[in-house]
């Protein structure tokens, strides 16, 4: 009689084991599977990130003062650029001499990106005021509407244009 006891302790014992192992088991399955997605909420939440920090960027080069058109110190136009602030800050970006402490300066700001004036019409031509290539896997463009603005002494001439803030993602 004590053999039988003993064999059904055996087998408890062994029911109990396979139960924690089962038990082990799912809650292992269970912690994978959140995990992975988990990895997908963090990416797509990098993801958004990332795509309001472009939207940042273009907020600050539509407002950039050394582009903007003023008339008597006063800005009188909502996402106006002067071409000849534009060709300037073109030539001050691509000065060897000055490119080091300019870069610098602008790539607080904007840094790994590239903003590109275009202007579309009457002429089609296409000016990158900064570009910041260091790794370009994925980017996220936005485009602003603005008006060019070329100053000829009294006489001025107006055209559209594109103000085109790429964002690069690593």
């Amino acid at each position: 009689m004590k053999r039988i006891y003993f064999k059904k302790s055996q087998i408890q014992m062994a029911e109990s084991i396979a139960v924690v192992i089962i038990i082990i088991f799912l809650l292992v399955i269970g912690i994978v599977f959140w995990a992975g997605i988990r990895k997908d909420d963090i990416k797509s939440t990098n993801l958004e990130y990332q795509d309001l920090s472009v939207i940042e960027l273009a907020k600050i080069a539509s407002e950039l003062p050394e582009l903007r058109c003023y008339n008597n110190n006063i800005v009188t136009k909502v996402n106006c650029f002067d071409w000849y602030k534009i060709l300037a800050m073109n030539k001050t970006m691509n000065d060897p001499i000055l490119k080091g402490q300019t870069f610098d300066y602008y790539n607080y700001y904007f840094k790994n990106s590239r903003i590109t004036i275009q202007e579309v019409y009457p002429n089609e031509t296409s000016i990158v005021i900064y570009d910041n290539n260091i790794s370009k896997t994925t980017t996220l463009q936005i485009s602003i509407p603005i008006i060019i603005e070329k100053n000829y002494g009294r006489e001025g001439r107006k055209s559209f244009g594109l103000l085109i803030v790429e964002g690069y993602y690593r």
